[in-house]
């Protein structure tokens, strides 16, 4: 009987997905999934596409440079407490953009975000990047610049003087 329970532990530890170090190329990952199946078909980027994945890792950027500060910040998101999680910050980020692009997957994006987070561990860092990650989702959403699916005139240099 001890053999079949340590069997079924074991399958079920194989079967579980672990969290992985790297948040960040995990959430690009499930954005690209998003992507893919927003647009129907490989090709270029639809401009709703194009604006959500530009807000994704702008929003992840911001949210992990407000902690290391490394770089200058795009959208003036202030710097954050130094010890807050950059895992919650940046995971906090991508969804809560996916989420602003796509609600009608709402479910799997939370069941994703759940599973994300339950493999941060549960200290003061954890809240502190999920704040800091929600900040930098609402600066991205917001962020104006260059709308993609506005067509932009080609620039045309005056021929003639005057």
């Amino acid at each position: 009987m001890r053999a079949i329970s340590f069997m079924l532990a074991g399958a079920a530890l194989l079967s579980a997905q672990p969290a992985s170090a790297d948040v960040v190329t995990d959430w690009w990952d499930v954005a690209n999934r998003y992507y893919n199946a927003a647009q129907g078909a490989p090709g270029p980027l639809t401009p709703d596409t194009a604006r959500a994945s530009t807000r994704t890792a702008l929003a992840m950027f911001e949210a992990v440079n407000a902690i290391d500060r490394r770089y200058q910040s795009y959208l003036d998101i202030p710097a954050g407490d130094a010890s807050a999680s950059q895992e919650a910050a940046a995971a906090t980020a991508a969804f809560k953009v996916l989420l602003h692009h796509y609600p009608a997957n709402k479910a799997p994006l939370e069941e994703g975000y759940a599973r994300g987070m339950a493999g941060i561990p549960h200290t003061g860092a954890k809240p502190a990047g999920v704040a800091i990650g929600e900040r930098a989702a609402l600066a991205a959403i917001a962020a104006g610049g260059i709308d993609p699916a506005i067509v932009q005139a080609p620039y045309r240099p005056r021929a003639v003087p005057g």
